[in-house]
């Protein structure tokens, strides 16, 4: 599984299905963090996400 989480600073709201982590994923396969992103190797993917924070962060976690 993975977990998609967004950070954005300010208080101004943000849609949560407007992230969009198919780049990201794709790099992590690219350099062998994952083995590939079907779904033998990634069963779910989660996005969470808040605000208020100090900086922009997309942090992205996998779950074994």
């Amino acid at each position: 599984a993975i977990h998609v989480h967004a950070r954005w600073r300010g208080n101004r709201r943000h849609d949560i299905d407007n992230i969009y982590a198919k780049g990201a994923i794709d790099f992590l396969v690219k350099r062998g963090i994952l083995k590939g992103d079907d779904t033998r190797f990634v069963r779910s993917v989660m996005y969470t996400g808040e605000i208020g924070c100090e900086e922009d962060q997309l942090i992205i976690m996998i779950h074994a």
